[in-house]
């Protein structure tokens, strides 16, 4: 007789020789060969007899159990080369993002395979369009191939796919929403997070899901107001359900935490929404640096909301207090922070504006701002937030904020896009207090700056060809025609239209810059 044979299993149930009579649940569950080796022990006792059917079981489910993918073929990524001159991964990180990317196969490639849209006839593009999605998601967006990831999910669409997370790659990636209109582009958003917010994969896509159909009802000319707040209404729920999961990512967790803060921003009712997931985070993540950096944030903007944005005279008593208090609350909430991780330059950035709400003056904020660049010396964000407080309306004026993005430009120290400070203040200078009319870029002192900055930049980044879009959109304001000239021709083939307000726009730019060189 065959081990496990079927009749003897069933001989055995017939004498009453097992503990109990298996129900036709049960039966199918258990594997006959456990439960013949437990007849074939001996034993006698009821009791023992289940305790080794207990103990067997575990021991063969345990060993059956699927495990969790090594994904090896998945972490053999290669890199494309960055356009910033800035350190690639260290071994710590690249060990750190392998263990990302086996949580992101796990709940992409994976749950696909258990709880996805299958067929043959697609299975092979839907398969690597996730593959492709999970390793940006763990490596970022520089992962040679990575581009593909819509080509995939393109390509399993006109197989005929309906999963609900390749709707979502392709509404974000695929090659399906060329020459689509707004409102045809958010149809397709719509429809992708409708499905994906039904179906059973991780609620930190059906998170994403929600506030990039946001995003895409915003383009419109007339917002849809109530279809956005319950876009962003569902995103809160996703991602309080999201984070409920410890095993989720830090770095997950912190991108879309940090993207959920400012969607808060001008409604009556972001505090409850905010409280939603701020719950989650206190309860379950409260060891982590990311939940008072949240925190601080929320509550930075919030002391704005509450002040509201009259001129100071027209401020409230009421108003004023909100201002404080919620400050107050932010500022506790960073220092907590701080302390949790003294090297998230992130921290002291937002401190810098909490600081000058507070209004502890100049010498406080720089005091933030060293801070936050002896903690990322690329970072560009406290530049940029320092040189907009040094506005005239502020502490400084235009010479000061003039001064302070030349000693960022210069300062060897500090690389990745901080040298682009020099040209930028002059943008934020000239929206608030410039001129209107165009004149300002013509003024002499302006030029020079802007130049300086892009040389020392493209300097020490060479292969940085999308700042060229920058580049050539001052040399046009500033009328600099030999420039534009220059950066037209070295900008390649790609290029983002949209970036100087599409391309009649553009091709607007270069006819201007071909009727000055002839004119020469």
């Amino acid at each position: 007789m065959a081990f496990g044979d079927t009749a003897d299993y069933q001989s055995a149930l017939h004498s009453r020789m097992l503990p109990f009579k298996p129900h036709k649940g049960l039966n199918a569950f258990l594997p006959h060969e456990i439960i013949y080796v437990v007849l074939m022990t001996g034993l006698k006792k009821t009791s023992l007899r289940l305790l080794a059917l207990i103990g067997l079981f575990s021991i063969v489910f345990t060993a059956c159990k699927p495990k969790t993918p090594s994904h090896e073929a998945a972490k053999k990524v290669t890199f494309e080369e960055t356009q910033l001159d800035l350190a690639g991964m260290t071994p710590e990180e690249k060990a750190a993002a392998d263990k990302d990317l086996d949580w992101q196969m796990n709940h992409l490639g994976e749950a696909y395979k258990k709880i996805g849209s299958r067929n043959a006839k697609w299975n092979l593009s839907a398969e690597d369009a996730l593959r492709v999605w999970a390793q940006r998601q763990a490596f970022g967006l520089n992962v040679k191939g990575g581009n593909m990831a819509g080509a995939y999910s393109s390509q399993a669409l006109a197989a005929g796919c309906d999963d609900c997370m390749i709707r979502y790659i392709d509404a974000r990636v695929g090659t399906n929403n060329s020459g689509k209109s707004a409102e045809e582009i958010a149809q397709v958003f719509a429809g992708a997070n409708a499905c994906l917010s039904q179906s059973k994969y991780h609620d930190i896509y059906k998170y994403y899901g929600a506030i990039r159909t946001m995003a895409a009802y915003r383009q419109f000319k007339q917002r849809p107001e109530q279809q956005i707040w319950e876009c962003l209404n569902q995103g809160a729920e996703h991602l309080a359900e999201a984070l409920e999961d410890r095993e989720l990512p830090l770095k997950e967790a912190n991108a879309a935490c940090e993207e959920f803060v400012p969607l808060l921003k001008g409604y009556a009712d972001q505090e409850k929404l905010y409280s939603r997931v701020e719950k989650v985070l206190l309860k379950k993540w409260d060891k982590t640096a990311m939940t008072y950096l949240v925190r601080g944030k929320f509550y930075c903007d919030y002391a704005w909301f509450g002040r509201s944005s009259a001129y100071s005279q027209n401020v409230k008593p009421e108003q004023w207090q909100l201002f404080n208090d919620r400050l107050a609350i932010a500022e506790e909430a960073l220092r907590r922070g701080m302390e949790l991780d003294p090297k998230d330059g992130r921290i002291p950035t937002e401190m810098i504006t909490v600081a000058s709400g507070q209004g502890k003056g100049l010498a406080e904020m720089k005091k933030w701002f060293e801070a936050a660049m002896e903690a990322d010396p690329n970072n560009y964000d406290a530049c940029e937030k320092l040189a907009y407080f040094l506005l005239p309306r502020w502490y400084g004026s235009r010479a000061a904020m003039i001064d302070f993005a030349r000693h960022c430009e210069q300062t060897d120290a500090w690389r990745g896009t901080v040298p682009l400070i020099l040209a930028n203040v002059h943008d934020t200078y000239n929206r608030f207090d410039g001129a209107t009319n165009g004149s300002y870029w013509l003024q002499p002192d302006v030029w020079p700056d802007i130049k300086e900055a892009f040389e020392k930049f493209f300097r020490l980044n060479p292969k940085a060809i999308s700042w060229r879009h920058n580049y050539a959109r001052y040399a046009y304001w500033c009328q600099q025609w030999d420039a534009l000239s220059e950066q037209l021709a070295l900008m390649g083939d790609d290029i983002n239209y949209d970036y100087f307000g599409g391309q009649a726009e553009f091709d607007a730019m270069v006819k201007q810059a071909e009727q000055h060189r002839k004119s020469k």
